[in-house]
């Protein structure tokens, strides 16, 4: 697909997620699994394919999340670690491309 714009990005924004109601103390691990793998997991392998791009144009990369993932929601265990989990990745990433 990036040989569709010549390897050239200059700015990707995600925006999907999936959320779910439920806690996550009773030990819902295939959910817990599912609701990590969609708004976590598939961010970060999205973001290691378009950063070397990214860097080439100094391009930007913008993550939608949620407020979840700093305010607790009382029944959503599982979602509000997914959306702290993406905030910090987010954060992490921002200072290790800050040079580019």
């Amino acid at each position: 697909m990036l040989r569709n714009f010549d390897g050239r990005v200059d700015c990707v924004f995600f925006c999907h997620g999936l959320i779910n109601f439920m806690g996550g103390i009773d030990g819902n691990l295939p959910e817990w699994d599912l609701i990590q793998k969609i708004n976590v997991r598939a961010t970060m392998q999205f973001l290691s394919i378009v950063m070397p791009f990214l860097r080439m144009t100094k391009g930007s990369a913008t993550i939608l999340s949620s407020s979840a993932g700093e305010k607790p929601w009382p029944g959503h265990t599982i979602y509000n670690s997914a959306m702290a989990s993406l905030n910090m990745m987010v954060r992490c990433a921002a200072l290790e491309n800050a040079h580019h």
